[in-house]
Order: C-alpha cells, then sequence, then structure tokens
C-alpha cells in the first residue's frame, strides 16, 4: 500500500521548486518559475479568486490539458476552472518530483502529479507540462501532458486536506509574494 505524501512533502516539493528559482542568474527565469509556483499554490490551495492578483499571468492566459482536450481561455474561465475542481473534490493536486528545463519562451518541466480523489484513492500520474511566458515571465499558456500509464493506488494514512496543506503552504506562498 502507497503512503500517501503529506503536506510537509508537499511543501518540501514546491521548496525546491523555490530553491531552483533563488539560484538562477537570469532574472526572467527567476520571474518564470516565481510565476509559475506562486499560481500553482494559489490553485492546490483553493485560492482561486488570488490566481491573478499577483501579476504570474498575461492578460488572456489559457490551459490545454491533452488527456480530455479541454481547453481553458482567459482568466474568468481558468479560475471558474478552478473552482469547478475543488467543487468536485478533484483539485488537491501536487508535483512531488519535478525537472524543469528552462528557454528563453518560458519552460518545460516533468513531473509526477499526485491528485486526491473523493472515492479516497491517490491518483499517481507521471506528467510534462509546458509554461510559455511572455518577455516579463508571466504565463501565457499552460500545456499539460499526462503519460499514458498512471496508477490509482489505496492510500495508507490520511489524505492531506485542503485547510490543512493551506496552513502548511502559506509561508512559501507569502516569500514568493516577495520576490522579485
Amino acid at each position: 500500500m502507497q503512503a500517501a505524501p503529506t503536506a510537509h512533502d508537499i511543501r518540501a516539493a514546491f521548496e525546491r521548486i523555490e530553491s531552483d528559482a533563488l539560484k538562477r542568474e537570469s532574472a526572467f527565469e527567476r520571474r518564470a518559475l516565481r510565476n509559475y509556483l506562486l499560481h500553482t499554490l494559489l490553485a492546490v490551495t483553493r485560492r482561486h479568486d488570488e490566481l491573478f492578483e499577483f501579476d504570474t499571468a498575461a492578460q488572456e492566459p489559457d490551459y490545454v490539458f491533452f488527456d480530455t482536450g479541454q481547453r481553458v481561455q482567459g482568466r474568468q474561465a481558468i479560475t471558474a476552472f478552478h473552482r469547478e475542481q475543488a467543487a468536485n473534490n478533484a483539485s488537491l493536486c501536487a508535483p512531488v518530483d519535478q525537472r524543469v528545463a528552462m528557454g528563453a519562451w518560458g519552460f518545460a518541466a516533468e513531473a509526477t502529479m499526485y491528485q486526491y480523489l473523493p472515492d479516497g484513492t491517490l491518483h499517481r500520474t507521471p506528467s510534462a507540462l509546458v509554461w510559455r511566458c511572455d518577455d516579463k515571465g508571466r504565463m501565457k499558456s499552460l500545456r499539460f501532458y499526462p503519460a499514458a500509464k498512471h496508477d490509482t493506488v489505496r492510500l495508507s494514512g490520511t489524505p492531506v486536506t485542503t485547510a490543512e496543506l493551506a496552513a502548511e503552504l502559506a509561508p512559501l506562498v507569502e516569500r514568493l509574494r516577495q520576490m522579485k
């Protein structure tokens, strides 16, 4: 039986991305990683109304999910998408091991994404994503490519709640808000 990632495990994964961002010499790369991290943290902790408060995205960004073919365009639609995921109790999703490759256009990443499902299982999916940026490192588009193979496992332990995760990640959100 798989042990569920704890709120501490998830925070540590996000802090590794923060550490990577802080080590970057390029201001563009630091800003792009900071924007991605802050946007993702706000989504994971269900702070949907703050998703676009901190200049993390261009005016009309879009998401495309290649497993479902779903496309979500614009700030209002993206916020509504995250609200709907939360209402369906399907949005506690976090990258626990992530590798990033930067370019002048943004970055690509490989990660294992974990999502708790309402039936008490943990969905683990190796994935890739592409985060395209404008010249200020703000998201223009997010493309999500889950691997064809994934697994769903029964959890040992208690799934992380949104409240636990929000409390664990709050200091990181505040640090990122200050990061240049």
